[in-house]
């Protein structure tokens, strides 16, 4: 059927059992198609080749709720233009397309599609993502395929924190293998690349530490009202949590009847539930913080949005706390560091000291050692939280 195309005809088109073409008079070849669900779309159709050779093809423009059809019927002239002058438009839309596949940004969606597909941890999934999209900002409109190495390295340099750069080449390797696992590039064009070879002593030199015993006392002592980041530090100390996990602790993961926190895995770093013990010192904290209404969260902060949210941005709160209790140089993270040195020192073994803080005990290891430990895991966590406390009794 063929008609002078307006706005008001194409919205009186009804959809029938099949799909129905209406085709315009001013312009040869471009029309609108509508689909027996209803969606309605401009196409252009033309013959491609000469003679007994030439086939009919057609394309779609885009939808008729997407693009206005003055603009459709240029469309369509272009298309009309380039067939007559020996092009090929099918052809070069999909060159375009697969260049819009290839595009850095497209192919780090891709990839965080494929992260949730194989149900990767939603926090590793969401930090990994972030980095990436910040390392590659520069990048995000090109053709991954046509970056060199040197771009890639350049990239990697410019990120002057060592831990932040550390974190971006961990996290650029596996992206570009997906690249190429994905026919998005021919070969990881980082292949076989090292970072610059450490001295002995820098390599020698290890960062963080565990806190000293009278640095366990002074922090105890100044963390002593039940703020949210002073309890945050104080189950840090207590249980050898992240910061991360410990701000999202949940009032729903804790049982204090049963004795334990159960955190879930898209909360840890491994991916896999970890249980924590609840030691007497450690069920005195939790039933010091104050339960706040309209928010599960053991640690809540008001947002600027004025909601309950999860605790960030521990740097100023940090000094803070340093200088009260008259400590420094020491991070959060050290505070990990202590509980797992101190587990070390209290005389338990190491799988039990790795369990405790939920590494990871390697594939076979995890594959065929089902057992949990739990109650020396329990007997660990008291005789801990006891020499916390009798250090903090202690006179000064």
């Amino acid at each position: 059927m063929r008609t002078k195309l307006t706005r008001e005809v194409i919205e009186k088109l009804r959809p029938t059992k099949g799909d129905l073409f209406i085709w315009d008079t001013m312009v040869m070849g471009f029309g609108v198609r509508i689909k027996p669900t209803g969606a309605k779309a401009y196409v252009v159709q033309y013959r491609q080749g000469s003679g007994r050779h030439s086939k009919s093809v057609r394309l779609t423009i885009d939808s008729v709720a997407s693009i206005s059809l003055d603009d459709a019927r240029r469309a369509a002239r272009t298309t009309m233009g380039d067939v007559a002058k020996g092009g090929d438009p099918r052809a070069a839309r999909r060159a375009e397309a697969g260049v819009s596949e290839r595009r850095v940004d497209n192919v780090i969606d891709a990839y965080d599609r494929d992260f949730q597909n194989r149900r990767v941890s939603p926090r590793h999934r969401t930090n990994s993502i972030s980095v990436l999209r910040r390392g590659l900002e520069k990048c995000l409109r090109r053709d991954i395929s046509k970056i060199t190495r040197q771009e890639f390295v350049a990239a990697i340099d410019a990120i002057k924190t060592a831990g932040a750069q550390q974190s971006f080449r961990q996290r650029l390797t596996p992206l570009l293998n997906f690249a190429v696992n994905q026919g998005l590039a021919q070969h990881n064009v980082l292949a076989g690349w090292k970072k610059p070879r450490r001295s002995k002593s820098v390599a020698l030199t290890r960062s963080g530490r565990s806190l000293k015993m009278e640095e366990i006392k002074a922090i105890w002592i100044a963390t002593a009202t039940p703020t949210p980041f002073n309890g945050l530090v104080r189950v840090m100390l207590l249980t050898g949590l992240r910061n991360a996990e410990t701000a999202a602790l949940d009032w729903r993961w804790v049982d204090l009847c049963k004795g334990a926190i159960t955190l879930p895995p898209e909360r840890m770093k491994s991916g896999r539930a970890h249980a924590v013990p609840i030691p007497t010192l450690l069920m005195q904290q939790l039933e010091m913080m104050p339960r706040v209404p309209g928010s599960n969260l053991v640690f809540p902060v008001r947002s600027k949005s004025k909601t309950w949210t999860v605790m960030s941005g521990f740097g100023q709160l940090l000094r803070k706390l340093q200088k009260e209790s008259g400590t420094t140089d020491w991070t959060l993270y050290d505070l990990r560091r202590t509980f797992r040195s101190s587990l070390a020192e209290l005389g338990f073994d190491l799988d039990l000291c790795e369990r405790m803080i939920a590494h990871s005990r390697g594939n076979l290891v995890e594959r065929y050692d089902r057992s949990t430990r739990w109650p020396e895991r329990v007997l660990a966590a008291e005789a801990y939280s006891k020499s916390i406390e009798a250090l903090t009794l202690e006179q000064p």
